[in-house]
């Protein structure tokens, strides 16, 4: 009997460490977050994200994200004017001498890397050249394509915007852009931007 317990251990360490290198060697799970702000432009229809691209866990495999795609459809619209979107471009927001933000192009729209240690949290320019923002609750679908055979990344989120948001773009403010949360204490889980904001 006593003989069998270091052979029992034994086959048990080598099936645990077959599992953990099978582990390590498929390919990475992979996490899209949303982020808590998106930011959309009223004198052409420009809506930036920047989700955050995290592989949870050690692999010896990075995970590639080959493209992202965004839809976003008004409630009531006819679904033949629904404007359709591209990714334009990468870029960064960046304050000005006089305290205005910008956002500069930083890489071409195409293919990324995501590995544990590299997490990724591009931000994303998309534009629609058929159509600009108006008052109503948007539906949105956010899609990172992988790798054939590995299932997409999806997350579906809601952007409520009202008349008085309209505002926000329109001179003395003249906005490029407005911000929409979607943290905000008592909100609907929609991006929205209070009256206060």
């Amino acid at each position: 009997m006593v003989i069998w317990v270091p052979i029992v251990t034994s086959v048990a360490a080598l099936v645990l460490s077959l599992m953990t290198w099978f582990q390590v060697q498929r390919a990475p799970e992979i996490r899209m977050d949303l982020p808590s702000i998106t930011r959309i432009a009223g004198s052409d229809f420009h809506v930036y994200l920047q989700p955050s691209f995290i592989v949870p866990r050690q692999y010896e495999a990075t995970a590639r994200i080959r493209s992202v795609r965004l839809e976003l459809t008004r409630d009531g619209a006819v679904d033949s004017r629904a404007p359709v979107f591209y990714w334009r471009e990468s870029g960064r927001f960046e304050r000005d001498e006089q305290g205005l933000t910008n956002f500069t192009y930083a890489a071409d729209p195409g293919p990324f890397i995501v590995g544990p240690d590299e997490p990724e949290q591009p931000i994303l320019d998309f534009h629609a050249t058929n159509g600009l923002i108006s008052p109503g609750r948007w539906n949105g679908v956010l899609t990172a394509t992988r790798d054939d055979g590995e299932d997409p990344l999806v997350r579906h989120f809601c952007v409520e915007v009202t008349e008085a948001n309209m505002a926000d773009y329109e001179p003395p403010d003249d906005h490029f852009y407005i911000d929409f949360r979607s943290d905000i204490p008592g909100g609907s889980g929609c991006y929205s931007r209070p009256a206060d904001f």
